[in-house]
């Protein structure tokens, strides 16, 4: 008898077992086989002590309710219901009030009820755990995505009558996201996930500098929201993110309250860090450094024990104002180092001038400031290479003449490099309309729903994953299929890449710009030789080399 091995995870392996086996064994989901190994053979037989055996309960009409809900929590068995006479209807509505129940045979006298839900997924911890969790992962789509329905694990959440007012806000917090459909504006957006992730982080890694930030966001949500309002199209969304940071602000009093002063003070030193590295990205909306590049920077940290990281980065995309304020903050706050991604080099002369008086090691990233007297490490690579790298192969798809829309990012920096090098690839034998994009996904959104109502491309390039991303919503909005190319290989768009939304996207290697970043700083803070430039190559990505 010969069985296929099938992959269900990265290094999991499974194969089915023979129906007649199973069934003679009555093995059902759930239920334990036992696994033996030799040196070349697997023996499998059923766990008989472990497998659920069938609880007998009888009908009564006033406890039945309780009883089910007991067994709910509690066991994983096979349940049967009897009675002398006729179970009442009203049985089936009592059932369906607990998830993972289910009525698989009934009769007058007699029902029987499978289980299709662990009792160990009701743990209550484990529970509250997971939906954080979901919500965390729907929330780096825009809009929302969720990967399961969160209605279950609150109405276990609310059986075991543990932390109500908790539960009551993550719920409330749950239905308002499900209401956004479209693409909100990314900086209400990021601003939302910034605040849920710090929220997140705060109840299962206490951190005092966080909570320093979080009021600080709080404080200042009013004044934000006022000009989300005067610039938002979608004023109905942009009033439930608000109403979703205001439930967020209760959840974290709730998190705070339920810590005790004894546990925050040990939390806080048990972690004596010997050096604090200022890390001052570009934005928080543009999931190129609100994700990706924090999230390796966050990890590769965990190597250095010493090092302790302080992220403030601009709320709003292009906020050369808010990102002169954090670098004089950091200045200021006498931290021992810097990270920074500077968005207009020149306005940040002066204040870049003052680091390099106090001899603070800083690094650069991405976009170079280029002062006479380089006194920083930049890490970086060859902009105009990915852009000369993605015409060549779009031209491959389309033919002479094709319209090309093209959606760039901002007017000044180093990134502005990928167009010249997408025509210069391209040539003179096609027609291009370039607008700006602003790096943001809702400004690529509404800008190419505008102009393919209109027009008709053959084609788009957006100069970062997060714009191309809003061109495929809005391609898919008016039923188009054209190729669509990005830049900068975040997991959005390497998701889209393999789901064949995206034909190609350039591997900036955003991981490995955080991970150099930390070991870059870490070598100056001790004094350790470090080149002036750390410039490193990039690829085009496309299906075929996923698939390869």
């Amino acid at each position: 008898m010969y069985r296929k091995v099938t992959r269900t995870g990265p290094a999991t392996l499974t194969i089915a077992l023979p129906a007649k086996w199973a069934k003679e064994h009555n093995l059902k989901p759930g239920s334990y086989v036992e696994v033996n190994q030799s040196e070349t053979d697997l023996i499998i037989s059923p766990d008989l002590e472990k497998n659920p055996e069938n609880i007998i309960i009888p009908y009564d009409e006033v406890l039945i309710e309780n009883m089910l809900e007991k067994l709910f929590l509690e066991a994983e068995s096979t349940i049967t219901i009897h009675s002398e006479e006729k179970i009442p209807e009203t049985i089936n509505k009592i059932v369906e009030r607990f998830p993972g129940m289910q009525i698989i045979e009934q009769q007058p006298n007699k029902i029987i009820i499978n289980r299709t839900l662990k009792p160990a997924l009701t743990n209550p911890d484990a529970l509250l755990r997971r939906s954080y969790i979901v919500i965390k992962e729907a929330l780096t789509h825009n809009p929302p995505q969720f990967s399961s329905n969160l209605n279950e694990p609150f109405f276990l959440l609310q059986l075991h009558q543990k932390r109500p007012k908790e539960i009551f806000i993550l719920k409330e917090l749950y239905s308002t996201l499900l209401k956004l459909e479209k693409p909100v504006h990314d900086n209400t957006y990021a601003l939302l996930r910034l605040v849920f992730n710090t929220v997140y982080e705060q109840k299962y890694n206490f951190s005092s500098i966080d909570t320093k930030h979080l009021v600080e966001i709080f404080n200042r949500t009013q004044d934000l929201f006022k000009n989300y309002y005067k610039k938002s199209k979608s004023p109905l969304q942009i009033s439930e993110i608000h109403y979703c940071i205001h439930l967020l602000s209760q959840l974290h009093k709730e998190t705070l309250y339920k810590q005790s002063i004894d546990v925050l003070t040990h939390a806080i030193k048990q972690n004596p860090k010997k050096y604090r590295v200022g890390v001052c990205l570009k934005n928080q909306s543009n999931p190129f450094w609100g994700i990706d590049v924090k999230e390796s920077i966050k990890q590769t940290v965990r190597e250095y024990k010493d090092i302790e990281l302080i992220f403030k980065s601009p709320l709003k995309d292009f906020d050369i104002v808010e990102q002169e304020e954090i670098l004089k903050e950091f200045t200021s706050e006498g931290v021992d180092g810097i990270i920074f991604a500077p968005i207009q080099p020149k306005k940040l002369k002066k204040t870049i001038d003052k680091i390099n008086e106090l001899n603070i090691p800083l690094v650069v990233l991405d976009t170079d400031v280029e002062l006479e007297e380089n006194k920083y490490t930049f890490i970086g690579f060859d902009n105009y290479k990915g852009g000369h790298l993605t015409g060549k192969y779009l031209k491959k798809h389309l033919k002479k003449g094709s319209l090309i829309f093209i959606i760039k990012g901002h007017l000044e920096g180093n990134f502005t490099l990928r167009v010249p090098g997408f025509l210069d690839a391209m040539g003179k034998e096609y027609k291009t309309k370039v607008v700006i994009g602003n790096f943001q996904e809702s400004i690529a959104y509404e800008k190419t729903l505008e102009f393919m109502k209109k027009n008709k491309a053959d084609a788009i390039f957006a100069t970062s994953d997060n714009m191309a991303l809003g061109a495929i919503k809005a391609i898919k909005e008016i039923d188009k299929k054209i190729p669509v190319c990005g830049f900068d290989m975040t997991e959005l768009g390497m998701d889209a890449l393999k789901k064949g939304k995206l034909l190609s996207t350039v591997n900036t290697k955003p991981r490995e710009l955080g991970a150099l970043a930390v070991h870059t700083v870490n070598n100056l803070l001790t004094k350790k030789t470090v080149a002036e430039r750390i410039e490193y190559d990039i690829e085009l990505i496309t299906k075929d080399k996923l698939d390869y």
